[in-house]
């Protein structure tokens, strides 16, 4: 519920200097996931959500996602179990950002709720049949 608000408020709200550090952070991300260095890649990973969570430009968002990080840091840290699935957060951090760009919230809420829970199912905290 969080994420998805921030991203739906965020979709409002981007500018396209906005969309530029996400893409950035985004291209990252990619080649971090590329060589395989995940504990760097779930820093990115974070550091993606925080930046939604700043153009949404809610404080008390801001300030709770901040007090989280480190939790968020511990749980994204992929096992070596599933590198085989690594590249599964990078399409979906592409498609939150392409919602992004539209400027269009309903998209930008789907496609982090979805995100949100794929990634807790790839990390094993929710299984696929919780969520079908």
């Amino acid at each position: 519920m969080f994420e998805g608000s921030s991203a739906r408020l965020a979709a409002m709200r981007i500018t396209d200097d906005d969309v530029e550090k996400l893409n950035s952070n985004l291209l990252l991300f990619k080649e971090q996931v590329r060589v395989g260095n995940f504990d760097e890649s779930a820093q990115t990973d974070v550091a993606f959500h925080h930046l939604i969570v700043e153009i949404a430009a809610v404080p008390l968002l801001t300030d709770i996602h901040k007090s989280f990080q480190q939790m968020l840091l511990d749980t994204l840290t992929m096992p070596a179990r599933i590198h085989s699935r690594g590249w599964e957060p990078v399409v979906e951090h592409e498609r939150i950002l392409e919602a992004l760009k539209r400027r269009d919230p309903d998209e930008a809420t789907y496609y982090m709720q979805s995100h949100i829970t794929r990634s807790s199912e790839r990390l094993g905290y929710v299984l696929p049949s919780d969520v079908l």
